[in-house]
């Protein structure tokens, strides 16, 4: 990911999971979203996924980037696409 204000944030987060009695701080859910579109640039679908009981295993800056390893306790996703909506 690109870095930004939450950067420093993320980086102490996966300090501190490393530390005696710091091992369950975490986010109760975090979201990723994924859009997809036609070569055309019109929008086709959309994916969402939910992360349950998230914890930062690993944060690295590299290459003008942030590299983050993330642990999650559950996953459930869905997709919104022209047809319908589709639960997984």
């Amino acid at each position: 990911r690109k870095p930004d204000q939450h950067s420093n944030r993320l980086a102490m987060f996966a300090h501190l999971h490393t530390r005696d009695g710091y091992q369950n701080l975490g986010f109760s859910e975090m979201t990723l979203t994924v859009d997809t579109f036609a070569d055309n640039g019109k929008f086709t679908s959309r994916k969402i996924y939910a992360f349950s009981d998230v914890r930062i295993e690993s944060f690295f800056a590299r290459d003008g980037a942030d590299e983050i390893t993330f642990n999650c306790g559950g996953l459930n996703e869905f997709e919104i696409s022209q047809i319908g909506v589709i639960f997984n």
